[in-house]
């Protein structure tokens, strides 16, 4: 019995070792922390608490019926950006004006692209029964251009809010319904190999050092790996333009304008501060710049680089994709200064 017990344990021994290992890893709540394994301050995001429990004072299409009589300053379409609640730059920008604001929620556009939406709806006469000033289109770039590409500009989908996404029926393998014993091999395995390569060699998070502080947790740069697996090329970027404009004089003709807001990739975001980087530069803000526009761009990039120069810090979560409550308030500042100006030159 004794010899018996003594080989469980010595065959449980690699397991209870990684288990204690694991225990180090702090978990701060981000999807780039949680892929990679990568252990940030799990007290980091404590700092904006208080925009977390923000009063939400944008309204949601799914919760709040809209009638014929309803004028609405802006209305928002996009992806996980667009869809933060409390923090997200909706919010903020009802804090920073007398704005009334609607956001469709990403649920509702068919196949997860917001530029087909927008012409589906379009065309569905939509926009013939509410009245809207701005109709805001907002895309992660590493996304974008695809999205742009692959739509049919005549659709006619109307908006139907009884839709809610069916649950993906695949069924898990064995092996990743080990959900603990993979967190605690990966940990293990990426601390290891992230010594040696910048991805941990098939990591789907890279981590790079920066020259310059940009976030107040651990000064590391962690990006995705479509970052730079979904970087295009200029002509592409320019089809994509020549789809915008035809939405934005669609839009026109029911005396709608078009804001287009490109949310930069991580990596493309913090790309001149990365030490030692062995990938290209993305060209989409760089052609976006050159081309004509039948709407209102904002170059989001260009905005958040002057920031960065007077050392903001956290324009993104440094354990995630996305943007902290910093970036919010400043994109929300933006765009209402926009409008402000659009609207002074209309009167």
């Amino acid at each position: 019995m004794r010899l018996f017990l003594y080989k469980c344990f010595i065959l449980a021994l690699p397991i209870i070792l990684l288990s204690i290992n694991y225990l180090s890893f702090q978990k701060s709540g981000g999807d780039l922390n949680r892929i990679g394994k990568i252990s940030i301050d799990q007290n980091y995001r404590m700092i904006f608490f208080h925009e977390f429990t923000r009063e939400i004072k944008y309204k949601n299409i799914s919760q709040n019926k809209i009638t014929k009589n309803d004028t609405i300053d802006i209305l928002t379409m996009g992806d996980s950006f667009s869809n933060t609640g409390s923090y997200g730059f909706q919010n903020y920008l009802v804090a920073n004006s007398n704005f009334k604001v609607y956001n469709i929620e990403s649920k509702f556009f068919q196949q997860q692209n917001q530029v087909q939406a927008m012409f589906s709806y379009l065309n569905s006469g939509l926009f013939d029964t509410i009245h809207v000033k701005y109709l805001l289109l907002q895309c992660v770039v590493r996304n974008f251009v695809w999205k742009g590409a692959h739509l049919n500009e005549n659709d006619s989908t109307k908006l139907n809010l009884s839709y809610n996404p069916q649950q993906s029926s695949r069924k898990t393998s064995d092996f990743e319904d080990l959900g603990y014993f993979r967190n605690i091999w990966d940990y293990f395995i990426y601390n290891v190999l992230f010594q040696f390569d910048d991805n941990a060699f098939y990591s789907q998070v890279f981590k790079y050092k920066v020259n310059k502080k940009l976030f107040s947790a651990s000064n590391q740069l962690l990006f995705y790996q479509d970052d730079i697996q979904n970087i295009y090329e200029p002509l592409e970027i320019k089809l994509l333009n020549a789809t915008l404009n035809k939405l934005a004089d669609k839009l026109k003709t029911k005396n709608i304008k078009l804001l287009v807001l490109p949310c930069p990739d991580k990596y493309d975001m913090y790309y001149d501060f990365i030490i030692d980087n062995q990938f290209p530069k993305n060209p989409f803000f760089e052609t976006m710049k050159t081309e004509i526009k039948n709407y209102t761009y904002i170059d989001v990039k260009d905005f958040f680089l002057k920031k960065i120069e007077q050392d903001v810090l956290d324009i993104y979560f440094v354990d995630d994709t996305h943007w902290s409550p910093v970036g919010h308030q400043l994109i929300a500042k933006e765009i209402t200064e926009v409008v402000m100006r659009n609207t002074k030159q209309l009167n």
